[in-house]
């Protein structure tokens, strides 16, 4: 009883931190996941919502796959857009998104480091740049301070000015943003993907420079990149974070280390008893044996053990090796031997034990033990005899 309510307390207050988890507001995810599906402040909804205005009548495809097979189903009549916090390609992805470019593609990519393939493609270099304030400055016709995840950003030093000209900075020595040639198509590369992030379109009027740089764009089909989105290819390599961030999954994973600290507080208890150590009977047939040997020696007759042990070989002989042995002559020992029973010898010397067994009237102990040695070695194979005398004894 003492138990019980010792333990009510505790349950009280798990009941408690579970009830309050599940009504409780959930906090901000600050994540950078750049998904057209997320609201967060770091999610593109927003922008996303807004394709309608910036290119009137014209279709949106969400991509997610790899680029090497779906850029191949859209043509290259189409302007890809890609935004996130870096881009993972590998060779053949990288190859088959400047092969879609080089046959009139136009690809949007804002990213917040560029890819090596980008880079060396263009003879593109870049730097950091720190920002202890906790905004970004955009030198725009607007002025804008953009929040970001992180206070680090890349601008880009220089570049092949043979194919690359500058499109927008970050500041008046800093360029940001880049349009890049590329056979009959063009990169327009981007290093400030948080101005097209929900927070910064909503909250700090990064409209106008959304609507001015994807304007470059021409008006033609769209392809919404989800596929690198670095965010997703996160939550998939950790089932618990994706577990965590759902609200009702989150409940349900609550709910189940309740139930599992429940049982063990109660269920467990209850059904926990001592395991008494059993100590297994010990194997007392060779000594019963002895004891009941000796208690016959006493009790018996030696005349009626001696006539017992020869009725007994007799009858486990013919059982056995279907052999009428009553006759015990001649024949007799030439059949053992020629089964390979008893040799020679041992035969004549047990056939002879045989036929004088119970002749006498009396007989001593080493007469007795003497005729029940030479008796039972027809119970002991020859193949097996030395082991057979370590493990037989009859008495």
């Amino acid at each position: 009883m003492f138990k019980q309510k010792a333990t009510l307390p505790l349950l009280a207050t798990i009941v408690f931190l579970l009830v309050a988890q599940f009504f409780m507001k959930p906090p901000v995810n600050w994540n950078p996941s750049f998904s057209y599906e997320d609201e967060i402040p770091y999610g593109t909804d927003a922008l996303f919502l807004s394709l309608d205005s910036l290119f009137p009548g014209q279709p949106v495809y969400i991509n997610h796959d790899n680029l090497y097979l779906s850029l191949s189903r859209y043509g290259s009549g189409a302007n890809l857009f890609i935004i996130d916090t870096e881009l993972k390609m590998d060779d053949e992805e990288s190859a088959a998104l400047f092969n879609w470019v080089r046959r009139g593609g136009q690809a949007f990519i804002s990213l917040s480091k560029l890819s090596a393939a980008l880079r060396d493609s263009f003879k593109i270099v870049t730097d950091m740049t720190f920002s202890s304030a906790d905004s970004i400055h955009l030198h725009t016709d607007d002025n804008l301070f953009l929040r970001a995840a992180t206070p680090i950003s890349f601008y880009v030093s220089s570049f092949d000015s043979g194919r690359v000209s500058a499109a927008g900075y970050g500041a008046p020595d800093k360029t940001i943003f880049i349009k890049a040639a590329y056979g009959k198509g063009l990169f327009y590369l981007h290093l400030q993907p948080y101005a097209y992030a929900n927070y910064n379109l909503l909250l700090r009027g990064s409209g106008p420079y959304v609507q001015k740089t994807l304007g470059l764009l021409p008006l033609r089909p769209l392809i919404w990149d989800e596929y690198h989105k670095n965010a997703k290819q996160q939550i998939v390599q950790t089932p618990m974070r994706y577990i965590l961030s759902e609200a009702a999954l989150r409940a349900a994973w609550f709910i189940l280390l309740a139930l599992v600290v429940l049982f063990l507080l109660f269920g467990g208890r209850r059904r926990q008893k001592a395991i008494p150590v059993l100590v297994p009977p010990k194997n007392e047939s060779g000594s019963y044996l002895k004891t009941l040997g000796r208690f016959s020696m006493r009790r018996t007759q030696p005349l009626s053990l001696i006539k017992l042990k020869k009725k007994l070989a007799l009858a486990w002989l013919r059982q056995h090796y279907g052999i009428d042995g009553r006759a015990l002559d001649k024949e007799l020992i030439r059949e053992l031997s020629r089964r390979n029973i008893l040799d020679e010898n041992e035969a004549r010397n047990w056939v002879m034990a045989m036929a004088m067994a119970g002749k006498k009237r009396d007989y001593s102990t080493a007469e007795l033990i003497r005729l029940a040695g030479i008796i039972q070695k027809i119970y002991i194979p020859r193949t097996h005899e030395k082991a057979g005398k370590n493990e037989l004894k009859h008495i």
